[in-house]
């Protein structure tokens, strides 16, 4: 070994000489719940339905697993939107006497325009 008085005018050398480890231990739990984007509104008014897709997935391997602890996340949920307006509905008769409501020119009364849509509408 040289004496550390014999080196003093040589510069040690620019390297690190411990490097940090980031593995994972063994019993930590590496599977997280993956959800994509909700879809769009099933309907354009009213209430409908979005959807999104979800799985358990390794975050070291990238590969699908069954060991996620963590309660799955929704898959569905409500969607509100706006309020339909009466051109968005199915408009259709609820009886078949609708005619009847048409030739006595009851299709001003509201309830008559709700179960006789179809009808009122077309001579309305």
């Amino acid at each position: 070994m040289v004496s550390a008085k014999k080196c003093k005018h040589v510069l040690p050398p620019n390297i690190t000489m411990v490097e940090t480890c980031l593995a994972q231990s063994c019993d930590q739990n590496t599977s997280k719940w993956i959800t994509s984007q909700w879809t769009q509104c099933s309907v354009t008014c009213g209430v409908g339905i979005a959807i999104r897709n979800v799985q358990c997935g390794n975050i070291v391997t990238r590969e699908t697993t069954s060991e996620c602890k963590a309660d799955r996340p929704e898959v569905t949920k409500l969607c509100y939107m706006e309020e339909c307006s009466r051109q968005d509905t199915v408009c259709k008769d609820k009886y078949g006497w609708c005619h009847l409501v048409v030739k006595s020119s009851r299709c001003h009364d509201q309830k008559y325009t709700d179960i006789c849509c179809q009808s009122c509408s077309d001579h309305g």
